[in-house]
């Protein structure tokens, strides 16, 4: 006797449902986030922040704050996507809001085309393993040439500003790049 056709929709769709979601916990588990923002001087600010955590419960009430800190997250640039120069250390904590961020120069002289910033996570206080990477798009610094050519380059200084990461991330990253320190708002 042959299965209902409904049946056998079913069952695809639950499996595909459970794949997804297996696969989607793994994906999100122990990472920290990056987003860089940079201009044609060759400054570039970081910002890295932790995952959402897991859920603190009565019997584990640190679980949150253990699964989210992590005092060994290594932040390194590139050029070519295959060399990586480390740049700092990111220390993701409660008492920081779980959030690092800094500052480097790309070498004086010719900047890269195009770089990344990548952050790869230490130990994370729960014992986690570390090792996970998120990196930022590649992004094309080939436009502060052009932007150093033009015709008010030497009066003002030529800026391009460069955005990488995204998302809520993303967003809460430029503001904090981007707001004058000091400013609570």
């Amino acid at each position: 006797m042959k299965a209902p056709r409904s049946r056998n929709l079913a069952v695809v769709g639950a499996l595909t449902t459970c794949s997804v979601l297996l696969l989607a916990g793994r994906a999100s588990a122990h990472h920290a986030e990056v987003l860089a923002v940079a201009n044609c001087s060759g400054q570039v600010n970081w910002t890295v922040q932790a995952w959402p955590g897991v859920v603190a419960t009565k019997a584990d009430p640190r679980a949150n704050e253990l699964s989210r800190t992590n005092l060994a997250v290594t932040v390194e640039w590139s050029g070519d996507g295959t060399h990586w120069t480390r740049v700092d250390t990111a220390d993701l904590r409660r008492q920081n809001g779980y959030t690092d961020s800094g500052s480097f120069r790309l070498p004086s002289g010719d900047h890269p085309a195009r770089f990344q910033v990548r952050a790869t996570a230490g130990l994370w206080a729960n014992n986690a393993l570390g090792g996970d990477r998120r990196v930022t798009p590649a992004q094309d610094l080939s436009g502060c040439a052009a932007a150093a050519a033009g015709p008010n380059a030497a009066s003002q200084g030529a800026t391009l500003s460069i955005t990488l990461g995204g998302g809520l991330v993303g967003s809460a990253g430029a503001w904090l790049l981007t707001r004058r320190r000091g400013d609570a708002s």
